[in-house]
């Protein structure tokens, strides 16, 4: 095995999930870091080593330092501090973003769980508490990535704002949801986890104009960073929670739903999907676009709790480090499963896995998922984001994220 270093202590190099997967192919040697307050310490049982402590290792039997930053130009810039050690040639200086999809792509079939997902697989307060504690970092990326004036996603938000179409440079694989909308002048469609606002319009090519309504989970927060940072009016974000979406909306109503890269971020996903189907007319399109195993590639941190992914057979199925689901499987007697996904050959932060399911006919939400204390889930999910929205110490983060600048 390869002896290697891990340059970083942050979320990303002190991740135990990373440092598991790294294991099977590297012998850690231990950590460095810019930050020399953190020499001599410890993480994950590694000592963090001193400039001194690396060079020694370097001269011994040191292969590679692996620089565990999630900005390229962050680790050009440690790059260049390495480099000014003057290490033998022989070690090497790796992103750790290229060995990570690397590890990811030759273990993908062990990293799968074979249990199989049962209905009362979820601990739905524990995961409810995991939601909640990552909250935030959502919110924090809306506000710092997208929505203010010199954010690094500005453009794009102001394309939301501004776009009228379905269909456009905003969007990917919606043709076929956009043909089976055609000639439904009024059409109920619900983009479900929108964010700040959605990436789709009211306006089809064939002329007609559907009914959108953009929900999220976070609405309170997404209208309030739009009244401070949006530069046209927009729509108003709708509070809906995607386990219980049901209980928001009418059910058997709505001609399409949509889910644009945020299943992942669900407490429950395959519950979320039952609920999607639930507020669907029979003949209705689940129309979900997401980026493949956005937890893996995301190492399981902030609200990237699970993958969507397609297995051999090109079934629909969702994991995470506890259970698979398989959704196709699951849902065959009520619903037609049909997934499009881009070439696995390509980097793993690029793949894709868009899937549309045409609901069949009505069914009992209870042969699918468990709601044995549905009102009481609901009831303590909303109890908990209260509490939260207005304790003084939160609302003041919230706050200070708003300040411009």
């Amino acid at each position: 095995m390869e002896n290697i270093v891990v340059w970083g202590t942050g979320n990303i190099g002190t991740s135990k999930f990373y440092i598991s997967l790294l294991k099977k192919e590297y012998n850690i040697l231990g950590y460095c870091d810019s930050d020399k307050s953190k020499w001599k310490q410890s993480v994950n049982g590694y000592a963090v080593l001193t400039e001194e402590e690396l060079m020694d290792a370097a001269e011994k039997n040191l292969g590679r330092i692996l620089v565990a930053v999630a900005d390229e130009t962050v680790f050009f810039q440690i790059r260049d501090k390495i480099e000014k050690l003057n290490l033998p040639d022989s070690v090497k200086v790796s992103w750790y973003k290229n060995l990570y999809f690397d590890l990811v792509k030759k273990n993908v079939e062990t990293l799968r769980p074979v249990k199989a997902y049962e209905k009362k697989d979820i601990d739905f307060r524990k995961q409810t508490e995991t939601w909640l504690n990552n909250l935030m970092s959502e919110v924090e990326f809306w506000t710092e990535i997208v929505a203010k004036p010199q954010a690094r996603n500005r453009d794009d938000y102001e394309k939301r704002l501004q776009n009228r179409k379905f269909t456009s440079e905003l969007t990917e694989n919606t043709e076929r949801v956009e043909d089976y909308l055609k000639d439904k002048q009024g059409a109920l469609v619900y983009d479900i986890g929108c964010g700040l606002a959605p990436r789709f319009g009211t306006e089809l090519a064939s002329g007609k104009v559907i009914q959108l309504t953009g929900i999220d989970p976070l609405a309170y927060f997404y209208n309030v960073i739009n009244q401070k940072f949006a530069s046209v009016p927009c729509r108003e974000i709708v509070f809906g929670m995607f386990e219980f979406l049901s209980k928001f909306i009418n059910k058997n109503m709505a001609e399409v739903v949509i889910i644009n890269n945020a299943l992942d971020h669900c407490i429950d996903p395959f519950r979320s999907i039952v609920e999607c189907l639930s507020i669907l007319k029979a003949g209705g399109m689940l129309h979900m676009n997401h980026g493949r195993m956005e937890g893996l590639v995301g190492l399981y941190q902030g609200l990237h709790q699970w993958n969507m992914d397609y297995n051999e057979k090109g079934d629909f199925i969702i994991w995470n480090y506890d259970v698979m689901i398989n959704v196709s499987e699951r849902l065959k007697d009520i619903a037609e499963v049909q997934v499009y996904y881009s070439d696995r050959q390509i980097s793993l932060d690029e793949q894709y896995v868009c899937v549309e399911i045409i609901k069949k006919k009505e069914f009992s939400m209870a042969d699918f998922i468990n709601m044995d204390n549905d009102d009481a889930e609901l009831a303590f999910m909303v109890k908990k984001m209260m509490e939260m929205i207005s304790n003084p110490d939160f609302n003041l983060m919230f706050q200070n994220m708003l300040v411009s600048g």
